[in-house]
């Protein structure tokens, strides 16, 4: 593996450093919505069929 170095690699920002609102990540409303905009378009085009499954793994919010 090749070696990098510390002074041409940017500098990610620490867990305190990253924007907060409500004690969530901001991205975290975003990660919500999509799911279930996503069902929502199914059930609309999908609705009439019973043999379709729609499932959405949620990560804890480290």
């Amino acid at each position: 593996m090749p070696k990098s170095d510390d002074s041409t690699q940017e500098r990610l920002p620490t867990m305190e450093e990253l924007p907060f609102s409500d004690d969530k990540p901001l991205d975290g409303e975003l990660q919500e919505a999509i799911p279930h905009l996503l069902q929502g378009v199914l059930y609309r085009i999908w609705g009439e069929y019973h043999n379709w499954f729609f499932g959405v793994r949620k990560l804890p919010l480290l």
